[in-house]
């Protein structure tokens, strides 16, 4: 909250996973962040999932992201990618690269 929404890319995804938990361990594996306030604990049942990152970027500069993953059908999940940072480029390349 404290980076504020003035530098936020929103993004939308389908990812071809068969389960939310399959899904957010690729997710965190590939931006390479931090999961914050144990937002990774996954139950197996579970059909949507809020999960916080942070990290840092080339430069020291922090990046958060919010990543809201729901199941869509058994074999894709649904994925809503908010990325925060100081920096849009920065917000809009980390974003950009799950594409």
């Amino acid at each position: 909250e404290a980076t504020g929404n003035a530098c936020e890319v929103v993004e939308t995804f389908s990812l071809s996973y068969n389960s939310i938990r399959a899904a957010m361990d690729a997710v965190i594996d590939f931006l390479g962040m931090a999961p914050c306030e144990n937002s990774n604990l996954c139950p197996d049942d579970v059909s949507k999932l809020t999960v916080l990152l942070a990290g840092i970027f080339l430069g020291g500069m922090q990046v958060f992201a919010i990543v809201n993953l729901r199941t869509d059908s058994a074999k894709n999940v649904g994925m809503r990618l908010t990325v925060r940072s100081t920096n849009m480029i920065v917000s809009q390349f980390v974003a950009s690269s799950v594409a």
